[in-house]
């Protein structure tokens, strides 16, 4: 089974991501909270947000690092539920860690699972807003698993797919007054 875009699986998790602390413990936001509405005298705003540091999604499970891809043993280890990360460096640096499931209704023994992690370059057009997140080719993995498909053996290989985001966006949660990142509009 092939996926058709990484967009379609970054639609699930692109309105929940929220910064990690320096702990690496991240506070979520509630379901469903996918406004791009900006802080209005909130204490965790700031004149120009920016995507710098670590972001994951709700599961809190997910996060970029060795913990999900280890390069030196090529080994992509699976997390407790399924998210997403994102790190952004301000010297123009990012990594995601991608890992997710999806059911077969017809059968719960055949869910499908992907593991993907890749990194590269970022560009950010100030003026319209554009987000380029550019991989490095040779680096990128992906693990693929369908049991009722692979015959016992998940599929791994290289994985490299260029990211242009027409918009992105980073605000504060309102419930939680924490910034949140990643509406993003591929």
């Amino acid at each position: 089974m092939q996926f058709k875009s990484l967009f379609s699986l970054l639609a699930l998790y692109s309105a929940s991501l929220v910064r990690a602390d320096d702990d690496e413990t991240v506070v979520t936001v509630a379901a469903g909270s996918s406004s791009a509405a900006a802080a209005s005298g909130s204490a965790a705003s700031t004149d120009s947000p920016s995507i710098v540091g670590t972001w994951s999604s709700k599961s809190n499970t997910v996060f970029t690092g060795p913990q999900f891809y280890d390069p030196v043993d090529e080994l992509l280890i699976e997390p407790a539920l399924p998210g997403i990360s994102y790190s952004f460096t301000e010297d123009g640096f990012w990594e995601m860690a991608l890992y997710q499931v999806t059911p077969d209704p017809r059968n719960h023994s055949c869910a499908t699972a992907v593991l993907i992690f890749q990194h590269g370059t970022y560009t950010m057009d100030d003026d319209s807003g554009k987000l380029t997140m550019d991989p490095f080719e040779v680096d990128g993995r992906q693990l693929l698993s369908d049991p009722c498909n692979d015959d016992g053996v998940s599929m791994y290989s290289r994985y490299s797919q260029q990211m242009i985001f027409k918009t992105y966006a980073v605000s504060v949660d309102g419930y939680h007054d924490l910034l949140k990142c990643c509406q993003l509009s591929p």
